[in-house]
């Protein structure tokens, strides 16, 4: 799962992420994406990253969750 760009998706892991889902995808399995936005000090810059980025990728399903921290 790669949560913001700023924080884990360096150039190498989004080439190896790409390369993933490219290569599952050619086998015929289905693939689903988890992001989380909302994450302390993101900005909406990295939201738009991160967006651009799910959206670079070809995966079939994209689920997007709001960071919410519970007390405790």
């Amino acid at each position: 799962m790669v949560s913001s760009p700023k924080w884990s998706a360096s150039q190498p892991i989004r080439t190896t992420i790409t390369e993933l889902i490219k290569k599952v995808n050619d086998a015929g399995i289905v693939t689903l994406g988890h992001f989380i936005i909302g994450l302390p000090g993101e900005t909406q810059e990295d939201r738009d990253k991160l967006l651009k980025f799910a959206s670079d990728l070809d995966i079939d399903f994209a689920e997007f969750n709001i960071f919410t921290p519970y007390p405790g």
